[in-house]
Parts: structure tokens; sequence; C-alpha cells
């Protein structure tokens, strides 16, 4: 038994990008998607792939598709409030569908706004402070590069003193 709401393309308006459009919109109403996300949402409605490209397009140029904004909202949830470090965020916007250029353009600035030091200094503290292998496993897992836990360490050192 299956509870979908999911609307499928009536016949006849698979190639309508008219259709597609209104589908994307209707789909963009309830949250941010990227490209890649919406495209998937579309193909799974039965759209064709020019339909896709033409509303994809369309909702680009109205300026209803931010990628630019949702990555930023990503990068600081999954750094502030998840604890992750940047490889691992690197690797999560992969599987949200965000492409290479969109994370490379992330500023210098935004992301020294982070300091990954001090987030991996924070978790280090929940985990007791001196790191022993299965906390530097831990971190790593976490993203975080070995300089980064060098510096957390320092921070935490600092603090005692």
């Amino acid at each position: 038994m299956s509870f979908s709401r999911k609307k499928t393309v009536k016949p006849g308006e698979e190639n309508d990008s008219a259709s597609a459009f209104d589908a994307a919109c209707r789909i963009l109403s309830f949250m941010d998607n990227t490209e890649k996300m919406l495209d998937r949402k579309l193909a799974e409605r039965g759209f064709t792939p020019a339909a896709r490209a033409d509303a994809i397009d369309r909702v680009k140029r109205m300026g209803f598709l931010e990628e630019e904004r949702m990555i930023l909202r990503k990068v600081e949830s999954l750094a502030k409030n998840h604890g992750y470090g940047w490889k691992r965020i690197r690797q999560e916007l992969a599987l949200a569908g965000f492409s290479e250029e969109a994370y490379d353009a992330l500023t210098p600035e935004f992301l020294a706004s982070l300091d990954f030091p001090a987030i991996c200094a924070g978790l280090l503290r929940k985990k007791g402070g001196e790191p022993d292998e299965k906390t530097y496993a831990f971190l790593l897992r976490r993203g975080f590069s070995g300089e980064d836990i060098r510096k957390a360490k320092q921070l935490l050192k600092e603090e005692q003193e």
C-alpha cells in the first residue's frame, strides 16, 4: 500500500515545458532543491528530459533555484550544528547534489568564519580533552584535517593555562 501524493504527468503533458515548470514551482514551494534534485523529482513525475531542462532553466532565470544561497546555509549547518570538518562537508554536499563548481565558489572568508579548529576543540572537550587514538579516528571521520586537530589541541591547552 502506498500513500504517495506525487502528481504524475497526464498523457500528452510529458513534453509540455509549461506543465514541467508548474510542477517545478510546486516542488520548490515546499523546500529548496538543487538543480540535480529538482531534475530527479521532475523525472519521477514523468517529464521528458527536454521539458525538464526547459523548466529548470526557467526557474533558474526567475531566481527560484539559488544554489549559492542553499550551499551557504547547508555548509554552515553542517559545520556548526553537526560538527563536521571541511572534508566531510564536501562529501555531504556531493551527496546532496551540489556541483563541484558550487562549493569551489565558496569564498575563503566564509570558510574562515566557520573556524574548524574551534569546532574540533568543542568536540574534543565533549570527548574528555586529550585525544587518544579512538578520538583521533572519530575526528578524522568527522572530516577534520590533522592540522585542525593540532590547532584544536593547542586551543584546549591554552584554555587550561
